[in-house]
C-alpha cells in the first residue's frame, strides 16, 4: 500500500492539532439548501439535539457529502456548548423543519 495523504494531514499543515478531541462529520445536502441558503451553521449546531454526537468534542471537521463516497471539506468548527434544542431554534422555512 502506498502512503496516503488524508484530510487530517492537510489540516495539520495548517496548524490543526490532529490529537485534540475532534470528530470528522459528513453531512448530506442533497438539494443544496443548507449551503446555498445559509442554513449550514444552524443545521450543524442542531445535530446534537438527539444523539449528542458532538459531546466531549473540542472541534468538528465538517464535510459535505458528494457523489458516492466522496465528500468536500467545508470547515473546522469549535464546539462551544451543548444544550437541548427548542422549537424556536428551527424556523418553519428552514430545511431542518422536516427533522
Amino acid at each position: 500500500m502506498e502512503n496516503q495523504f488524508g484530510i487530517l494531514d492537510l489540516l495539520t499543515l495548517r496548524g490543526f492539532d490532529a490529537h485534540c478531541k475532534s470528530k470528522l462529520v459528513r453531512h448530506q445536502d442533497n438539494d443544496g439548501r443548507l449551503i446555498n441558503e445559509g442554513w449550514f451553521d444552524r443545521y450543524q449546531a442542531l445535530q446534537n439535539k438527539k444523539n449528542h454526537v458532538f459531546r466531549d468534542c473540542d472541534f468538528i471537521v465538517a464535510l459535505i457529502g458528494d457523489s458516492g463516497t466522496r465528500a468536500k471539506f467545508h470547515g473546522v468548527y469549535r464546539v462551544l456548548e451543548e444544550r437541548q434544542a427548542t422549537p424556536e431554534d428551527i424556523p418553519a422555512d428552514s430545511p431542518m423543519a422536516e427533522f
